[in-house]
């Protein structure tokens, strides 16, 4: 028998996949999402800035929560995700609604859209899960898709320590972030790297999103007073 190991999982395409597959498989897993959390609070502070308009998609849509808010506000909006399951979710929870313009399943990069067929593209709780190979071919995928002038909509952890959301199989002594992050970003390292992509920040907040505009606000002047950073980014950028 060999010896057990705690050892870092490798993660893979596939690997990513199964994980997403699974989640977007079991109901009770729906309260965790974040788009179905708090996906109002994130267009509340969207809507702000940007007017969402023109065509919308939704990359990396999952089960298709974002898109249920989106389309309930009168956006029209259409999504993408490399998990099958998370695309068939979205596709039955939308299905037959007028704004609903269709969730993909897609398998690789480029897309076979045309350069800035799209006016506004979220990226809402994604890039911490891509995995490194992919990161700069995404990035430059999405600065392809979206228009000059458009805007790309980001939110991902602040600054998150990802060893403390680690756990273990006892099975196999594989490691990995409970749900599949594999980087943490901070404002400016999330702002310089767009940046380097071809987007001009319009605004870059260092949040906290809870369930309630007042909510919301108190726990800002908690941290705040306490010191300690706000858990949540979220990144309005132009393409350039």
């Amino acid at each position: 028998m060999s010896e057990f190991r705690p050892h870092d999982v490798v993660w893979t395409d596939d690997k990513v996949k199964r994980i997403w597959d699974f989640t977007a498989s079991v109901p009770a897993y729906e309260a965790s999402y974040f788009s179905h959390v708090v996906g109002d609070l994130v267009l509340n502070y969207v809507t702000r800035s940007v007017q969402l308009r023109g065509r919308v998609l939704d990359f990396g849509c999952g089960p298709g929560y974002m898109m249920e808010k989106l389309v309930k506000r009168g956006v029209a909006v259409e999504g993408i995700d490399f998990s099958e399951h998370s695309v068939k979710a979205a596709t039955d929870r939308l299905s037959g609604h007028q704004l609903f313009r269709g969730a993909r399943h897609i398998t690789a990069l480029p897309l076979p859209e045309s350069d800035g067929t799209y006016d506004v593209v979220f990226l809402i709780e994604t890039i911490e899960h891509i995995i490194t190979e992919h990161l700069e071919s995404t990035l430059t995928e999405l600065a392809r898709l979206v228009r000059r002038g458009g805007t790309l909509v980001v939110t991902t952890p602040n600054r998150e320590d990802l060893r403390a959301n680690t756990v273990m199989c006892p099975e196999c002594g594989c490691t990995f972030h409970r749900i599949q992050h594999v980087h943490s970003w901070s404002a400016d390292s999330l702002a310089q790297t767009m940046q380097r992509h071809g987007f001009r920040p319009v605004r870059t907040y260092e949040t906290t999103f809870r369930r309630g505009d007042v909510l919301n606000t108190l726990y800002k002047i908690g941290f705040s007073l306490i010191g300690r950073r706000q858990p949540n980014l979220l990144y309005i950028g132009e393409r350039a």
